[in-house]
């Protein structure tokens, strides 16, 4: 009987895939919110997008991280931002279509997402060179 294969990631691809979850969510986060709800799929979209950011942190002390210091500030300043949003409970979530996009709509009206789009869009052209690596090392596989 042979030995099972090692199914276990490397470092650099679990580093590239946090990356590309991390890219994914700020582009739906520099959405207009109605695009937002929708790209969420109509569901928990405040904390889930909050939720999807959050591994950043682990690609700021990733060994197989790329990013340059500027870089890492940026991601960490945005997720500073990003804990400080009042969403931290799971609206949305209703069991009745209508009844969770108005729940999700009036949680990404709410005025503090207009300047965490503003920064994430700013992000996601500082990250574009990082973001270049991450869909060639996709493009590869």
């Amino acid at each position: 009987m042979s030995e099972p294969e090692d199914q276990s990631l490397s470092v650099r691809e679990g580093f590239e895939y946090v990356y590309k979850q991390f890219i994914e969510a700020l582009e739906i986060i520099a959405q207009q919110p109605a695009e937002q709800v929708r790209s969420n799929g109509n569901y928990n979209t405040a904390f889930e997008l909050r939720w999807a950011v959050s591994g950043g942190r682990y690609m700021i002390e990733s060994p197989a991280s790329y990013l340059t210091s500027e870089q890492r500030s940026a991601i960490c300043e945005f997720l500073f931002e990003i804990d400080r949003m009042p969403f931290k409970t799971h609206s949305g979530r209703e069991a009745e279509a209508d009844a969770r996009l108005h729940s999700n709509l009036t949680d990404m009206l709410h005025p503090s997402w207009l300047p965490i789009r503003g920064r994430a869009s700013q992000l996601l052209l500082l990250l574009a060179p990082a973001t270049a690596v991450n869909r060639t090392y996709f493009g590869n596989l």
